[in-house]
């Protein structure tokens, strides 16, 4: 069911955005088409250009949402500190970002996997709790990796089963927590309305890293400047 809603959601996303932009390229090349001045026909061509980088920024959004390439360029924990680093110039919100510096052998599953969850707990955090601050902390304890993410939210009541928030939005960390326990790992919430939240996700590393199928990273598409240049050349 979490694979189906996530395939809706791309779906949903390459339909509404990606594709409607597309479309109205399409349409502006028939413009162009119909008109014989030059300078009408500049004017589209503009319009197309733009909505060209449009699409290839969208485009890039939805890659690096998906798998980021730099999961397979740097560590763990770098990886995480760019999520954080991103996050608050796309919110304007303030995070800070701490870890031991321990060596943490993890599979390149368990990291794909991991960066998602800490993705979907800031987001909820920033989207559902209003969160203004919060930090994120990663340390090894013994053969496990431990996440510490809090943030100064709205909070919300744990002893009950909701899974709203005041503004009516879901809490996806519960379904984090019932996939995380699929791989060995754990999940605790701490929270108190007006007074913020804590999640805790505490997992298994691989000391032997055995040899796991590898997988390849995503094509990142080069920006216009670039194409430009490559296409005089």
């Amino acid at each position: 069911m979490t694979e189906e809603r996530e395939r809706r959601r791309m779906a949903t996303y390459l339909h509404d955005v990606i594709g409607q932009t597309l479309a109205l390229c399409k349409l502006k090349v028939r413009g162009i088409q119909k008109f014989d001045a030059v300078h009408a026909a500049e004017v589209h061509l503009d319009e197309l250009r733009e909505l060209i980088e449009q699409s290839i920024h969208q485009t890039q959004e939805l890659t690096f949402e998906l798998c980021p390439p730099i999961l397979y360029e740097l560590s763990f924990e770098s990886a995480l500190e760019w999520l954080t680093e991103r996050l608050e110039r796309q919110h304007g919100i303030s995070f800070a970002f701490e870890s031991d510096k321990e060596p943490k052998r993890l599979t390149m599953e368990m990291k794909v996997v991991l960066f998602q969850y800490v993705r979907e707990i800031l987001m909820n955090a920033i989207k559902h709790a209003e969160a203004r601050h919060i930090s994120v902390a990663i340390a090894r304890e013994e053969s496990r990796i431990k996440i510490d993410i809090v943030d100064d939210g709205i909070g919300f009541d744990t002893t009950t089963d909701t899974r709203k928030t005041k503004s009516g939005g879901g809490f996806g960390i519960f379904n984090v927590r019932e996939r995380l326990s699929h791989l060995g790992g754990t999940l605790s919430i701490s929270s108190t309305q007006n007074h913020g939240t804590r999640v805790v996700i505490v997992a298994p590393m691989n000391e032997e890293t055995p040899e796991s199928p590898a997988i390849p990273a995503p094509v990142v598409f080069a920006n216009t400047t670039q194409m430009d240049r490559k296409d005089s050349q």
